[in-house]
């Protein structure tokens, strides 16, 4: 179940140059698919992908991917995830911007060290949180 609040218009016009990193979980697969579809960066990106399982990563197809893409997928559940997450990032290369869209505390948790350890500001730093994992606890 996706439960949506707002439709935005996905800001991109910062990615177009550098090294970027660009994330999406589940719920924001297509939003990437679209991305990478424009994709006129001359520079391949990082890719950073969450899911709970195997079968949703297949939603971004290999052949969007840039030639010389770095992909880093991230699977299990949402609190398996920020563990790895947090162990992953520190590992990542310097980037220029960064673009993607995840459960609210994943997108929180990796556009604060994009600010904290690599001082990327917020206008290269667009790392969104679609959702919250406690909208669908019960």
């Amino acid at each position: 179940m996706v439960k949506t609040t707002a439709e935005t218009a996905e800001k991109t016009d910062h990615i177009h140059t550098g090294r970027v990193l660009l994330v999406a979980d589940e719920t924001a697969m297509p939003a990437l698919a679209s991305v990478l579809e424009e994709w006129r960066n001359p520079t391949a990106p990082t890719l950073l992908l969450i899911s709970r399982d195997d079968a949703e990563q297949a939603y971004i197809d290999a052949s969007l991917f840039p030639a010389g893409s770095s992909v880093y997928r991230v699977i299990g559940a949402p609190d398996e995830r920020q563990e790895t997450l947090s162990g992953l990032l520190p590992r990542f290369e310097q980037f220029e911007a960064a673009w993607g869209a995840s459960e609210n505390a994943e997108a929180k948790l990796i556009r604060g060290f994009l600010r904290t350890q690599q001082s990327l500001p917020p206008d290269k730093n667009r790392v969104r949180g679609y959702w919250k994992i406690e909208d669908f606890k019960s």
